[in-house]
C-alpha cells in the first residue's frame, strides 16, 4: 500500500486539521473534530446537516459553506459517523428554524441519523437519498443507494435554504429532487481502505465492475472492459429507464470521477453520455464534470441525472435569469471549485464608482465575496440571455479584471455595478471581515 499517511489511526484526524486550516475563512471544526461546520451561521435560517463516511471528499466536508450545508459528520473511512456527531452538529448550527438531515441511504448512516433525529429535542425532518439505479439491495443497503445524485440534493435545498424555505419546504424539496435523480457509475480498479492495507476487490486489467457502489461494492456485472461510448450507454440508458423522462425535459448532467479518473476521460465521457441523451431527447442545461463524490483513489467515474423544473434550475444557477457570478478559481480547491458558492444578483443599475472603491468596498465584506479582492484572482462568469459565457480562468488582479471583461465583448460595467451593489447592500448574506 502506498499512501501519503504517518499511520492509519490518525488518517483522519490529520486530515480533518488540513482542511480547517486550508478553508478557515470558511468553516471550523467542532470539539473533538466531531463535525466541521460553517464559521459564520445564518439566524433564522434552515439547518442542513449531513455526513458519512470519509472517502468520498469532497463529498461532505467540502460542501459546507454558504448555499449549501451547514454542517457535516465526518466517520472514519467508509464508516458512518455516530449519532452523538450528528446531535453535537445539530446543536452548533441549528439556529430556531429547525435541523433538515440529507441521510444517504446506507444501512450505518441510516440507523445512527435516525437516532440523532430520535434524540434530538428540536425541530428536525430528513431527507434520504437512493439515487443508485445499479441494485435494489447491495453490501451495505436495503434498498438503492445513495450515491452521486447527493450533491444535486444538497446543492438546490441548500440554496433554497439560504432563501428562507421553512423545513416543511426544504423537507419536501429534496424528497422530489431525489426522486428526479438517478445515477450510476463503473470501475476500472478498486480502491484501498487505509486500515485494510489492501484493495477492497479484485479486478483484472481488461475487466470493469458496471453498477459498482461507493465503497467499492458489487454492481450488476463483472465484464471485460468496453469503449467510453459503450460505458456511457449502460450507465445512461439504465438512468432514463428508471426516471422515463419526456423528450424536451431539462436535466443537468454530472460527470463524477471516483478519485483516479483524470479530467480528460471525465470530460470524454460527458461527449458520450451526451450522445445518449440527445438521443432520446433530453435537453441537458446544466453540467457538472470533476471528481465530486469519490472512493478514495479508485478508477472509474458515475454519470448521475437530475430533472429540473423551473424552481430546481433556478436554485442551481443560484439567483435571477440575469446574473453576475464570481467563482474563485482555483483556492479552496474541494470548497469553491467544487461548486461556485458565491453568487451576486446583478440589478442592471449604472452608478459611478471606480474599480478601486469597489476594491476596498469588497474587502471589507466577509466569505466568498471578499475573498476575491483579498486574494486577488477570480474567474468570471456572467450570465447573458443567450446563456453562459465562460470569460476568463486566469489569475486576475484588480485592474485586470476590468480588463478581462473589456476582452469578452460586454458593455457591463462591472466596477459601477459592485460599488452600487456594495452601498445599496445587494450582495446577499455578507458579512464583515474581522480586522
Amino acid at each position: 500500500m502506498k499512501k501519503l499517511i504517518n499511520h492509519v489511526d490518525t488518517v483522519l484526524a490529520e486530515s480533518l486539521d488540513g482542511f480547517a486550516a486550508a478553508h478557515a475563512d470558511i468553516v471550523t471544526l467542532g470539539a473533538e473534530r466531531e463535525f466541521v461546520r460553517r464559521r459564520h451561521t445564518q439566524a433564522g435560517k434552515v439547518a442542513l446537516i449531513s455526513g458519512g463516511g470519509s472517502g468520498h471528499e469532497p463529498l461532505h466536508a467540502g460542501y459546507v459553506g454558504h448555499g449549501m450545508l451547514d454542517a457535516a459528520c465526518p466517520g472514519q473511512v467508509f464508516t458512518s459517523p455516530t449519532p452523538n456527531q450528528m446531535l453535537a452538529a445539530a446543536e452548533s448550527v441549528d439556529t430556531g428554524a429547525g435541523v433538515l438531515f440529507i441521510v444517504k441511504n446506507y444501512s450505518g448512516d441510516m440507523m445512527n441519523f435516525q437516532m440523532a433525529a430520535e434524540m434530538l429535542d428540536r425541530d428536525n425532518a430528513t431527507v434520504i437519498v437512493n439515487d443508485d439505479v445499479a441494485v435494489e439491495n447491495s453490501t451495505y443497503t436495503t434498498g438503492r443507494r445513495g450515491v452521486a445524485g447527493t450533491l444535486i440534493v444538497e446543492k438546490i435545498v441548500g440554496a433554497a435554504a439560504e432563501r428562507g424555505a421553512s423545513l416543511v419546504e426544504c423537507k419536501a424539496l429534496g424528497d422530489a429532487v431525489n426522486k428526479a435523480t438517478a445515477s450510476m457509475g463503473v470501475a476500472l480498479t478498486s480502491c484501498t481502505v487505509p486500515a485494510a492495507g489492501k484493495p477492497t476487490f479484485q479486478i483484472g486489467p481488461d475487466e470493469m465492475e458496471m453498477g459498482v457502489g461507493i465503497h467499492g461494492e458489487p454492481g450488476r456485472r463483472r465484464v471485460k472492459l468496453g469503449s467510453a461510448d459503450e460505458i456511457a450507454a449502460e450507465l445512461t440508458g439504465a438512468i432514463l429507464k428508471d426516471l422515463s423522462l419526456a423528450r424536451g425535459q431539462q436535466a443537468i448532467l454530472l460527470v463524477n470521477g471516483f478519485g483516479g479518473t483524470p479530467m480528460l476521460e471525465l470530460y470524454l465521457m460527458v461527449t458520450a453520455a451526451l450522445k445518449v441523451l440527445n438521443g432520446a431527447g433530453v435537453k441537458v442545461v446544466r453540467h457538472l464534470t470533476g471528481s465530486y463524490v469519490t472512493s478514495l483513489e479508485m478508477a472509474g467515474c458515475s454519470i448521475t441525472v437530475s430533472a429540473l423544473d423551473a424552481q430546481s434550475l433556478a436554485l442551481l444557477a443560484g439567483g435571477e435569469p440575469r446574473q453576475l457570478r464570481l467563482c474563485l478559481i482555483p483556492g479552496s480547491a474541494l470548497i469553491r471549485s467544487a461548486w461556485p458558492i458565491a453568487t451576486i444578483h446583478a440589478a442592471h443599475q449604472d452608478d459611478a464608482g471606480g474599480f478601486d472603491a469597489a476594491r476596498d468596498a469588497i474587502a471589507q465584506q466577509r466569505g466568498e465575496c471578499g475573498l476575491v479582492a483579498r486574494r486577488s484572482w477570480c474567474g468570471v462568469v456572467h450570465r447573458i440571455d443567450s446563456g453562459w459565457a465562460d470569460w476568463t480562468d486566469e489569475l486576475l488582479d484588480g485592474a485586470d479584471l476590468q480588463r478581462a471583461l473589456a476582452r469578452a465583448g460586454t458593455n457591463f460595467d462591472f466596477a459601477a455595478w459592485l460599488a452600487a451593489a456594495l452601498r445599496e447592500g445587494w450582495l446577499k448574506g455578507a458579512e464583515r471581515l474581522p480586522d
